[in-house]
């Protein structure tokens, strides 16, 4: 189910993500490029759940809060997904 939830949550992170990387800025749009470096909070290592019943309790959710993802759910759904 954990593994389903982070799935879920990288899913919703990224239905923010409307902009095409490496397409230019709309005329009159400034587009600024900065690299920065984020650090991101440790993961937690200590879930309930295996990958196996992960899989096996997966569903599909398809309602939505719109609320933002926290700094802490974020670093957990990259760190799972790598």
């Amino acid at each position: 189910m954990k593994l389903f939830a982070a799935v879920l949550l990288i899913a919703l992170a990224l239905t923010g993500c409307n902009e095409v990387p490496g397409t230019p800025a709309p005329d009159g749009a400034v587009q600024e490029l900065e690299h920065q470096h984020l650090v991101l909070p440790d993961v937690r290592l200590d879930g309930d759940t295996s990958v196996e019943s992960a899989l096996f309790e997966r569903r599909s959710v398809r309602a939505y809060t719109g609320e933002s993802l926290r700094l802490n759910e974020v670093a957990q759904l990259l760190w799972a997904a790598q």
